[in-house]
């Protein structure tokens, strides 16, 4: 997760985090709403009390998936404590209501902003491969290929027949095209849970397949 120190005992500065709910904007039973601003009175501990939020965009899918629910971009205030990938906070504010692509644009922004290490390519058939921690991996090409081998990664492939694979707990995404390079649609899948990690896949009718 991202290096915010967050503290159970005094205030902190706010941080710009990542909420999710259910289709009816619900969090564990409690109703919230887009432009309010919430208190908690109690003590704040991760996982245990206060509001809960993720300062890494995709994180948010371990606890809520990408099918049937809804996504925020939320400032979190006030006391917080974090643990592993999300955090705790006394006060949260619902900033907006974010789409799928939304997440995802905010996500590559996060590795962006936190990676140790980068590669891109944009001719086709070219591979673009990182190793490293934090990093990211871009192809734009037609058939090219994205791959990362790295804690909290992202490969990016988004040419006609692109392929991306991404080490465990990691993430790919992928954009599906015609012939004519018309997008047709976009997915973001973690390695582990939505796909096998270090095997490419292609995006194709919406779903994720094994590459040939």
């Amino acid at each position: 997760m991202t290096d915010t120190t967050a503290s159970n005992t005094a205030d902190s500065q706010p941080i710009i985090s990542y909420k999710g709910f259910d289709k009816d904007f619900r969090c564990r039973g409690y109703q919230y709403a887009v432009g309010q601003t919430y208190t908690h009175d109690w003590g704040v501990e991760a996982c245990v009390s206060g509001f809960h939020a993720c300062p890494m965009p995709l994180s948010v899918f371990n606890f809520y998936p990408p099918a049937g629910n809804r996504f925020a971009v939320v400032e979190q205030s006030g006391k917080m404590d974090a643990m592993n990938d999300k955090v705790a906070s006394s006060e949260l504010t619902v900033n907006a209501e974010i789409s799928m692509s939304d997440l995802i644009k905010a996500q590559v922004e996060w590795v962006w902003s936190n990676l140790k290490s980068a590669a891109s390519c944009t001719g086709d058939q070219s591979a673009a491969s990182c190793t490293g921690d934090q990093s990211a991996a871009l192809s734009s090409g037609n058939e090219s290929s994205a791959s990362v081998d790295g804690k909290q990664s992202i490969a990016i492939a988004s040419g006609i027949n692109a392929i991306a694979k991404a080490s465990k707990g990691s993430w790919i995404v992928l954009v599906e095209r015609d012939e004519d390079g018309t997008i047709l649609g976009l997915r973001a899948g973690q390695a582990g849970v939505d796909v096998t990690p270090d095997i490419f896949y292609r995006l194709k009718d919406g779903a994720f397949v094994i590459a040939e």
